[in-house]
């Protein structure tokens, strides 16, 4: 699954999952992985919180001041960070927030599900 793929962003970010794990990657450098339910966790906080900067588990997203004096918007976790623009996070957390809720969701009911059996 895919949570960003077009290497067409100013950053060349690309950020995928598997079952278990968030890679992220900017161009052909690896820049780091985390569970998914922590970035999931993130988006989902960073959207309560109303788009301020937000800390879930060890992943952390806030805004910046570059080197250059830009604006941008820091994804880190644990030992590993990286930048980019605050359009690109937007597009990040509005094209994956409802996927993530419909998921949370359909395993909340399946599980109340096999409870009343």
């Amino acid at each position: 699954m895919a949570y960003i793929r077009s290497t067409n962003n100013p950053e060349a970010l690309y950020i995928w999952a598997d079952e278990k794990t968030v890679f992220v990657q900017m161009g052909s450098q690896e820049i780091g992985s985390l569970p998914v339910s922590t970035f999931n966790g993130l988006i989902k906080r960073y959207v309560k919180n109303y788009c301020e900067d937000t800390k879930y588990g060890d992943a952390e997203i806030r805004e910046i001041q570059d080197a250059d004096g830009n604006f941008k918007m820091q994804l880190s976790y644990k030992e590993w960070g990286c930048l980019m623009w605050g359009v690109t996070w937007d597009y990040i957390v509005l094209t994956n927030i409802g996927r993530i809720i419909k998921r949370e969701n359909f395993f909340k009911r399946k599980n109340k599900l096999k409870f009343k059996k």
